[in-house]
């Protein structure tokens, strides 16, 4: 046998001795043919779906997001906030997305390695429990190596497969997530009237039907309408955080508002005169979450109370009617009445010239 047979016989049996070792190895990449990581799954058949944010690792870290999903009857709606009502069309394509998951590849076969692809019970990116038929199955998604594609674990099970298509942010762990976030929503052109009641006073804003411009039964100075147009654009569009729930709890604030609002709305069939019908809406702000920076919100036109992001309601609750009038910018002079601008100014805009001197006179 020559030096090159020999040679290649060598390199077989390393390649063997590879495959092998990939085959039986502890903690090994293996290659199965296409399985579906969730069989037998009906999309119909799920009722209820839990899902926690990723844990903290220490005690100074936020709190872990959770949200529970319940279907009652066709209608789905977050089950920690009397079933405020969820975005049907979301549930739905989350449900059909896990019915289609499928791996070819099953990154570990130990648990040895679950931590480390955040699969593990207790460190993980989502931890997700769904009722099927009755029953709970839950699974763990874990560490994401390439764009779309996560590394997933069933609980009771050691196997960590690769599946695509699919993502953590794919499973929003708030309640945000899955809802139409819009809780108050009107045309700034369709508000005619704004009331803001809060420790600062009352803020009493009206429109002109006939230009449009914003009058205030508070002041009879020009106003700032950068912040009245703020105002009126914060009161008439609010967009939650948190759905709460039906109850008025006593922690919740609304025995003392920090702020009243209340909108008169209506669309405008002519331009230039109001509509023939408005509708009144009164907001009602409560406590502050001073940690997550949330305020307790409830609406007339809602049964829910939610809350809402500190920079969307604070000109609301901070602002009165000593700061509609406008501001002068620096350098500038205030509006003068008509008797006041007829007046001449007591300092010489231009320098005058001194007298000529007379000459002196020699004897």
């Amino acid at each position: 046998m020559n030096k090159t047979n020999r040679l290649l016989i060598f390199l077989l049996i390393a390649q063997a001795l590879i495959i092998t070792g990939m085959r039986f190895g502890d903690d090994r990449r293996m290659t199965v043919q296409s399985v579906e990581i969730f069989d037998p799954f009906d999309p119909a058949k799920v009722t209820r779906i839990k899902i926690s944010g990723a844990p903290p690792e220490k005690e100074s870290d936020p709190p872990q997001n959770q949200v529970e999903l319940a279907k009652d009857g066709a209608t789905w709606g977050i089950a920690t906030a009397d079933n405020y009502p969820a975005n049907k069309t979301k549930v739905e394509e989350f449900l059909t997305t896990l019915a289609k998951l499928r791996s070819r590849n099953t990154v570990l076969t130990k648990s040895t390695f679950h931590k480390k692809l955040e699969v593990a019970a207790d460190k993980y990116q989502r931890s997700i429990t769904i009722t099927h038929d009755g029953k709970p199955l839950t699974f763990f998604v874990g560490s994401s190596p390439s764009f779309k594609t996560v590394h997933l674990r069933l609980d009771g099970h050691d196997d960590v497969y690769l599946v695509s298509d699919f993502s953590a942010s794919d499973a929003a762990d708030r309640a945000w997530g899955w809802v139409d976030r819009t809780y108050i929503q009107y045309p700034k052109t369709d508000v005619w009237s704004l009331r803001i009641e809060n420790e600062k006073g009352t803020v009493a804003l009206e429109k002109n039907p006939a230009n449009g411009d914003w009058i205030s039964a508070s002041t009879a100075d020009p106003l700032d309408t950068t912040l009245v147009n703020n105002l009126v654009s914060k009161a008439s569009t609010i967009n939650l955080e948190t759905p709460i729930g039906k109850s008025l709890k006593p922690e919740y604030g609304f025995d003392k508002p920090l702020a009243t609002v209340t909108l008169v709305t209506g669309t405008s069939t002519i331009a230039g005169t109001p509509p023939p019908s408005t509708e009144t809406t009164t907001v009602q702000i409560g406590a502050k979450l001073e940690k997550e920076n949330q305020y307790y919100v409830k609406s007339s036109r809602s049964d829910y109370v939610v809350t809402v992001a500190g920079w969307g309601i604070d000109p609301l609750v901070q602002k009165g009617p000593a700061d509609l009038p406008k501001k002068e910018a620096a350098g500038e002079a205030s509006p003068k009445s008509p008797a006041a601008a007829a007046k001449p100014s007591l300092k010489p805009t231009t320098r005058q010239a001194a007298p000529p001197r007379k000459p002196h006179s020699h004897p």
